[in-house]
Parts: C-alpha cells; structure tokens; sequence
C-alpha cells in the first residue's frame, strides 16, 4: 500500500512538473510558436510513447499522465486550444527518430515531448536540434541531453541516468568499505550510464571495478549473470 501511494505521489508530482514545463515552456517560446500558426489555431504537441513493447506499461502511464493534465484544464495551454498527436516509438530508437520527423515534417507540430527511454532520447537529439523544436523530456533521462549535448530547445523536467548512483557508489565505499565490485546493469544507454556513475564514485573513493556484466533491456532472470560473477 506505502509503494503504490508513493508511486501515485510521483506521478502525480512528475506530471504537475511536465505540465507546468510545457506552460512555461510555450510562454517562452511564444514568438516561435507563433511564427508557425494563426492566432486561431491550436498549438499542435507531439507526444512521443512507448505504448507497445518492453516499456510499454511505463508509456501508458506517460501518456495517461499528460492526457489527464490537458483535460483537467480544458486542453489549453497559454491562451491556445492544444491538440496532442500521438506517436508510438515502441521502445525502438531507430522507430523514435522516424516517429520524431513524421510529427515534425508531416503534423507540423509546435513542440514534442520526448520518448521513455536513454537511448531514443539520444535517437532523435540532433534532428530536433536541427529543426529548432521546443522539446519537453520527462523522462528519457540521458545524461548527455543536459550536459555534453544540451541545446537551448531542449527542457528536462526529470533526472538524469547517472544522478541516483553517484552517491550509491561513494557510500557503498566509504561506508560499506567494499574495495572490490562486479556490476550488472541493462544493456544499453540508461544502463551503462547508472553503471557508470556508481562506478565514477566507487573508484574516487578507492574502490575497484572487477568485473562488468549487460543484460539485455527485459531480461526477467537475472540468474545467468549472478552466476558468472567471479
């Protein structure tokens, strides 16, 4: 009962957050919006899910989320009508960047909200740099989005890969006084980020990464690689 009332707090939390950084987002924006439609027009949002595939219970939620958001204050945002376009990328990268230009090119969609996933983030980064579209992500939590490759139109409103195992790494150090660790993590970007974080704090504070094993994103038995563990 705790975890699901904290999870609906972080829902409800997340959302708030992602709604008021559109809002904010869009007022920032408005000569760029404006530029691109009439006044009597509605500000078209791309919503880039996951609604099918390994993530797609977490791209539901997404969704749900900003659904719920729009129809609680009427679909408007800024003074506009908003008509939300949705797209499914599947948890694919290469289907995030094709779903990304569809949005853009064919919907002419003002601003996107980005995908789920590290690696779709990383996807369809530098065509959304290239067309200059205002891009929301909530949750595609790639570090470099806001570090080596930020852009001006790019907005994070949620955390990034690395963040929670910074400290995960200096405490398992300092204060469990481990020296030698194997680590398993997901095979690919969002992975080896959290990895590499803990790993980046482990290791300043002496510690040393032995051994390092990728599982692919979905495995459900972690047992294989427990036992390759040496």
């Amino acid at each position: 009962m705790a975890a699901r009332i904290a999870r609906r707090a972080l829902l409800k939390g997340g959302v708030a957050g992602v709604g008021v950084a559109a809002a904010a987002g869009l007022e920032r924006l408005r000569p760029l919006v404006y530029a691109q439609t009439t006044p009597a027009a509605p500000i078209r949002i791309g919503f880039l899910a996951d609604i099918t595939g390994t993530v797609a219970q977490s791209g539901r939620d997404m969704l749900d989320g900003f659904q719920l958001y729009l129809a609680e204050r009427g679909s408007v945002m800024a003074g506009r009508q908003v008509q939300l376009i949705v797209e499914d990328a599947g948890g694919v990268p290469a289907n995030a960047l094709t779903k990304a230009r569809k949005m853009v090119e064919q919907d002419q969609v003002h601003m996107l909200t980005a995908p789920l996933l590290a690696s779709e983030g990383y996807a369809v980064r530098d065509y959304i740099v290239e067309r200059n579209v205002p891009t929301l992500f909530a949750v595609s939590s790639a570090d470099d989005l806001t570090q080596r490759k930020r852009a001006p139109n790019l907005v994070r409103t949620g955390w990034s890969s690395s963040q929670p195992s910074h400290p995960f790494g200096e405490w398992v150090a300092t204060t469990l006084k481990y020296k030698k660790v194997a680590t398993i993590g997901s095979d690919y970007a969002f992975g080896y980020e959290v990895v590499g974080g803990f790993q980046r704090t482990f290791e300043l504070h002496g510690g040393e990464i032995v051994q390092k094993l990728w599982a692919p994103l979905g495995t459900p038995d972690f047992s294989p690689y427990v036992t390759q563990i040496r």
